[in-house]
């Protein structure tokens, strides 16, 4: 990803959008990378760690892992939420 690294939670990861991720000659080098983000979801919760930027994605959008997201949602089915 972006940041240059592996997550340290393999199946717990995100990518941030573009805007808050941070614009960097080498974007390896964004303040946002390794740091933790915890999302909620009704009753539920996932911590992720960002380790990409998703270009695509308005600010505000964490783009997830299918781990975290199923954990969250249940299913993968749900799509963009």
């Amino acid at each position: 990803g972006a940041c240059g690294v592996a997550p340290r939670k393999s199946e717990y990861f995100a990518a941030l959008n573009k805007d808050q991720y941070g614009l960097y000659p080498n974007p390896n080098n964004s303040v946002v990378c390794r740091r933790c983000v915890k999302i909620e979801h009704e009753s539920k919760s996932v911590v992720v760690e960002i380790v990409d930027m998703c270009p695509e994605c308005s600010f505000g959008d964490v783009d997830i892992s299918p781990r975290a997201f199923k954990d969250l949602f249940g299913d993968l089915k749900v799509g963009r939420v």
